[in-house]
Formats: structure tokens, sequence, C-alpha cells
């Protein structure tokens, strides 16, 4: 082989040799272009995220706003629905007079320090006790001096009034109601035997009723006499009425004690 062709081949080879040497630089190059490009960073995913709606939070009761109600009525301001019907107003004390009122026949001793002294003469004096009386007991009343009960059983001498209870014996009291007023609520008490009367002044067709709320109920006697209720031996046991009025005039309402006496107690409306 002559040099010339010796040369070719070589500068053949070495061209071969370079190419091969750029392709790989080349495909070493682009290799590194390719990788990404790491930093400290950590990478987020691309994620395509949806709104989410705020979380309901649950109020608790005290803090919500309330609606109000609609207004109720009250006691202070009745509905318009309910019907109010006004109490009648009682008499007073003063709407009841009394016209009669006999001395008791008897009294109970009722002394604040007991025992009662029993003397012979209506008047303090340290040398006139006759005789003491435990309270509860009962005395017959014969006569009375200012402040004093003569009496005769169960001693005889004179008592102060005022360390006893007592009664009127016969009793008649009128009733008149106060302005406006259409009822009244009356107690009280017979010691002894005797009649307590109580009075009213009524028109024909006026409606009245009695309602006992103690002891006996009281016998209603019309102004004609006719009895129209409570008479003691056939109607004992009431305890109300309800009736209209026949006639025009004082009305009774009575009771009658025959022995020991009773308390009482009623009311009495009219319309």
């Amino acid at each position: 082989m002559n040099n010339s062709s010796s040369s070719l081949i070589l500068i053949i080879a070495g061209a071969t040799i370079l190419a091969a040497t750029v392709g790989v630089t080349l495909g070493v190059m682009r290799s590194q272009n390719s990788q990404p490009t790491v930093s400290n960073q950590q990478i987020a995913p691309n994620v395509t995220l949806s709104p989410t709606p705020e979380p309901e939070i649950s109020t608790p009761p005290s803090s919500r706003a309330i609606t109000p109600e609609t207004s109720q009525p009250t006691e202070e301001t009745p509905s318009s629905v309910a019907s109010v019907t006004p109490q009648p107003r009682v008499a007073k004390a003063a709407s009841l007079k009394k016209e009669v009122c006999t001395r008791a026949n008897m009294a109970i001793v009722a002394d604040p320090n007991p025992p009662l002294n029993v003397r012979s003469s209506p008047k303090v004096e340290p040398d006139n006790i006759v005789g003491k009386l435990e309270n509860g007991t009962r005395v017959s009343v014969v006569g009375d001096r200012n402040t004093w009960f003569q009496i005769n059983s169960p001693v005889k001498g004179w008592v102060a009034k005022n360390r006893t209870q007592s009664s009127c014996t016969q009793m008649r009291v009128r009733v008149s109601f106060a302005s406006g007023a259409n009822s009244a609520t009356i107690s009280d008490r017979i010691i002894g035997g005797g009649e307590h009367q109580y009075l009213l002044r009524l028109r024909k067709g006026q409606t009245m009723s009695i309602n006992s709320n103690k002891g006996s109920f009281p016998t209603i006697i019309a102004p004609d006499g006719k009895i129209l209720a409570g008479d003691p031996y056939t109607d004992g046991d009431r305890n109300e009425w309800t009736g209209n009025l026949p006639v025009s005039g004082d009305y009774k309402l009575q009771f009658e004690s025959n022995g020991a006496g009773f308390e009482y107690g009623f009311s009495v409306q009219v319309k």
C-alpha cells in the first residue's frame, strides 16, 4: 500500500472517531438539558382544586339570633280574648250599723294574766277578791256597771269585762253596701243564748245570694215574715241559697242560739 492510501485511511478513521465523540457529547448534553432543575424546596404537585365551601359552625343557642315571638298576654295586660269578670267589692265595717245590742247573758273568761279575780264590788281593792277563775270558764252574767260584769255562777261577784269574751244577747245590724259594692262578708259569734239579725233593705225582683263559710246558715226572712230558706227545724243543713226577692222591704238574715252559742260566718251578694 502506498503512502497516499494510508493517509486516506487514517483521515477517514479520525473523522469517524470524531463524529462518534461529537454524537456522544451531544447526547449527553441533551440528556442534561431534559432533567428538571431541583431546588431545596418541595415541589407541590400540579393539582386542580375545586373550591371547598366554608364548614358550617354550630352556634350555641345562647348566642343565636332569636326571632321574638308574638307578645303573649300577661296578668298585667289581659288578653282581649279572655273575658275578665270584675270581683265584687266587699262592704267595709263602716257599712255595718249596729242598731240594737242587749247585755250579754254569758261570758267566757279570757284573762291575759290568769286566773281572773272575782271581786265583791266593781272596783279594784286589795281586800275584795272573793274567788279566782281559770281561762275558758263560762260565767252567767246578770248585770253590768261601766267596765264590769256582775256574775252569779260559778261564783257570785264582779269581773272585769275586758278580761272576758262576750257578745250581745239580742243584736240587730243594718247592712248597707259601700258605693259601687254589691256584697259583704260578715262573721261574728253568739256566746250563750241569743239572737243576731242582719237587715238589708232590698227591692222586689233583685237576686240575693247567701253562702255560709262557718257555723250555722242564717234563716232568711222576707219583709212579710215568710221564711225563704234556712228554717232551723226543716232546712238546717243548708250552706247556700240564691233567689229572686218577692217583695220590697227589709230582709232579715237571722241566727239563733238556745245553748252555749256558736261562731258564724257568711257572705251576701245582691244583684
